[in-house]
C-alpha cells in the first residue's frame, strides 16, 4: 500500500505501539494526525514533523474534527493499566474503551475512512458470548469495541482490520513494578538486590511479540487486503519462568527466581493462533534478542534522565 501523501490519524499515536506506527508511517510519506491529552517528550521531539491535535478522543465532536480528510484511521488509544487492576476493575476499564470506540465510530461515519483497530489476543478465537462474562475489564472491553466498528463497517461499508496482537513488548513500554509483564519483570530485576519474585507459578504459557513487528505485520495485512479479525504472533509460546530467566540475563545476572502463586497469572496462550497467509513467513525478532534491545534502551533512558 503506497502511504506517500495519505494523511492517516492515529489516535493513541502518542503511546507506546502508536509512536512507532507514527515513525513508520511518517517515514513512508504519510501526514501523520495524531490527538493527544497531555505531553509528553517524544510528542514534543516530533512537533514540527507531524500533525498534533489536543483533545480527548472520547469526545464526539473531537473525534469528528480529528478525521475531518483523513485517509485512515488507526485506533490505538486505550484505557490499560495491569492484570489485577483490570480484574478488579471490569466495569470501568471495559466502558472507558468502549466510550472511545463509540466517538470514533460515529466520527467515522460522518467522514468515511477504512479503519485499523489494535485490539488484544487474549480474545480467543472461538469467543462467542462467553466473552461477556471476561472477568478482565481489559479484555470485555476490546471484545465490545470490536462489536462497535464491525457494526460500524457493515453500515458505512467501509474496509475494516482487527488486529489481535499477543502481548507487545519493547523501547517505550511503560516500565514500573505495576506495568506489563515484560516491563514490570525488567523494571523488578533492575532494582531488587538478590530475588525476582515472579507473579503465578511461572508455568504458565505467553506469546510476545517485539513492537516493531507488530507494525511491520500489521502493515503487511493492509497490503494484503486483509479484513475481519487477524491475529499477530509468533508461532512460539514461552513459559513465564523462561522470559523471566531470560531478563535476568540481560537485566541483573545471578538473581535467584522466586513465584507468588497468591498473584493472578494473567492468560494462558496455549492455543494455536490462526494467521493470515501473508504472515506465514514473517521474519519475527527472537525474543531473546528483543529483551536485549529492550533492556538497552531502557537502561539508556534512565541514565539520560539521571
Amino acid at each position: 500500500m503506497d502511504w506517500h501523501g495519505k494523511t492517516v490519524l492515529i489516535t493513541g499515536g502518542t503511546g507506546f505501539i502508536g509512536s512507532h506506527l507514527a515513525e513508520h508511517l511518517y517515514a513512508k510519506g504519510a501526514i501523520v494526525r495524531i490527538p493527544y491529552r497531555q505531553e509528553n517528550s517524544w510528542r514534543m521531539e516530533h512537533d514540527n514533523v507531524m500533525d498534533f491535535r489536543q483533545g480527548d478522543i472520547a469526545d464526539a465532536a473531537f473525534a469528528r474534527e480529528a478525521i475531518e480528510g483523513v485517509d485512515h484511521v488507526f485506533h490505538l488509544a486505550s484505557f490499560r493499566r495491569n492484570i489485577a487492576y483490570h480484574q478488579q476493575n471490569i466495569t470501568e476499564v471495559a466502558e472507558k474503551n468502549v466510550q472511545m470506540a463509540n466517538a470514533i465510530a460515529d466520527a467515522v461515519r460522518h467522514h468515511p475512512a477504512p479503519l485499523t483497530f489494535f485490539s488484544t489476543a487474549n480474545i480467543p478465537p472461538d469467543a462467542r458470548d462467553d466473552t461477556r462474562t471476561s472477568t478482565d475489564g481489559y479484555q470485555l472491553g476490546k471484545a465490545l469495541c470490536e462489536e462497535v466498528f464491525t457494526s460500524l463497517a457493515s453500515d458505512a461499508q467501509i474496509p475494516l482490520l482487527c488486529v489481535r496482537p499477543v502481548s507487545v513488548y519493547g523501547p517505550r513500554d511503560k516500565f514500573s513494578k505495576d506495568s506489563n509483564v515484560v516491563p514490570a519483570l525488567i523494571t523488578k530485576a533492575v532494582e531488587e538486590e538478590h530475588t525476582l519474585t515472579v507473579w503465578g507459578s511461572g508455568k504458565q504459557h505467553r506469546k510476545f511479540v517485539f513492537v516493531t513487528d507488530v507494525i511491520d505485520a500489521t502493515l503487511a495485512l493492509l497490503d494484503a487486503g486483509a479484513t475481519g479479525v487477524q491475529y499477530v504472533s509468533p508461532p512460539n509460546t514461552v513459559a513465564i519462568a523462561e522470559l523471566a530467566t531470560i531478563i535476568c540475563k540481560h537485566a541483573h545476572p545471578n538473581l535467584a527466581l522466586a513465584f507468588d502463586t497468591t498473584k493472578p497469572e494473567g492468560p494462558h496462550q496455549d492455543t494455536p493462533l490462526p494467521f493470515h497467509p501473508c504472515l506465514a513467513s514473517f521474519p519475527w525478532k527472537t525474543l531473546e534478542s528483543g529483551i536485549a534491545e529492550t533492556i538497552t534502551w531502557w537502561k539508556e533512558q534512565r541514565q539520560l534522565q539521571l
